[in-house]
């Protein structure tokens, strides 16, 4: 991207199709890249669910079928992010065109679940994760079908907790029992999701109900104590707080005060400063 462009135009943020660092996309990159005909890498794919804009659907739908399989995952999620309702018949479409003889395919996996999360909701979503009907793989998948860069709403922050909740209590009926590290995985993925997507591209943590925020707080302290957290989880935890209430916020930042070190211990502390608080003020 040219360096000499001007500020003001808006920016969307995408990972780059090959490196997959941060990449800052406008919309003119985006309406180059369409009239280009050649296929849409990651980033635009990307930016264009964060236009959230239905002019973009038709190439979408084409990007479902890209011989990539990130892009085609992406398509999914910026169709779901712009009008899942209007896309999903080409969504249920691209789901039956997969193939899955043996029930262990991550990527139709997610697409079912995308799928579900617009047809039936999140309360249908946890009960598939509880039930002992539902296949392995898409109970690993639940909680997939957005994350890194696309918005978050209520609904979804209620999901993750139910997930993260279920994965503490050990409530979860497998057919067959996963390997502990995938679980941690699962659980950092979705700490990820509260602590990045839900903070930077939308107010969801904010506007959620007092007792899903009260609840959040206790899942925080039973991951933490229970779960043997992770640097990063704790470092996500930290910065999930910047997109609470505040009443919310003291509490967890009050219990990480002394279980924080290294990276974690950062985010810890760029959260109290967001809040313009000190370690002093946690009493």
């Amino acid at each position: 991207m040219q360096s000499d462009r001007r500020n003001d135009k808006k920016k969307y943020r995408g990972l780059d199709d090959f490196s997959h660092a941060l990449k800052y996309v406008d919309d003119e990159d985006i309406e180059n890249a369409v009239k280009s005909g050649e296929p849409l890498r990651t980033e635009i794919i990307m930016a264009m669910g964060q236009t959230y804009d239905e002019k973009y659907l038709p190439n979408l739908y084409k990007a479902l079928y890209d011989e990539n399989h990130v892009r085609r995952q992406d398509a999914r999620l910026s169709i779901m992010t712009i009008n899942g309702k209007k896309g999903f018949a080409e969504l249920k479409k691209n789901w039956l065109s997969l193939e899955d003889p043996d029930g262990t395919s991550s990527e139709k996996a997610v697409c079912e679940a995308i799928i579900m999360r617009i047809e039936k909701g999140v309360d249908y979503m946890l009960a598939q994760l509880l039930s002992d009907d539902t296949r392995d793989a898409l109970k690993f998948c639940i909680a997939a079908y957005n994350g890194w860069g696309y918005r978050l709403d209520s609904d979804d922050i209620r999901l993750r907790h139910g997930v993260i909740r279920a994965i503490i209590d050990k409530s979860i009926k497998w057919h067959e029992k996963p390997d502990s590290l995938d679980v941690r995985d699962w659980l950092e993925s979705c700490y990820d999701d509260l602590g990045f997507s839900a903070v930077e591209y939308s107010d969801a943590l904010s506007e959620i109900s007092d007792g899903l925020s009260a609840d959040i707080v206790q899942t925080v302290k039973d991951t933490v104590e229970r779960r043997r957290a992770s640097t990063e989880i704790k470092r996500t935890i930290a910065k999930m707080t910047t997109g609470m209430r505040r009443e919310y916020v003291l509490e967890i930042l009050l219990f990480l005060k002394d279980r924080v070190c290294g990276c974690a211990k950062s985010e810890f502390r760029r959260a109290l400063k967001f809040f313009k608080i000190t370690e002093d003020d946690l009493i």
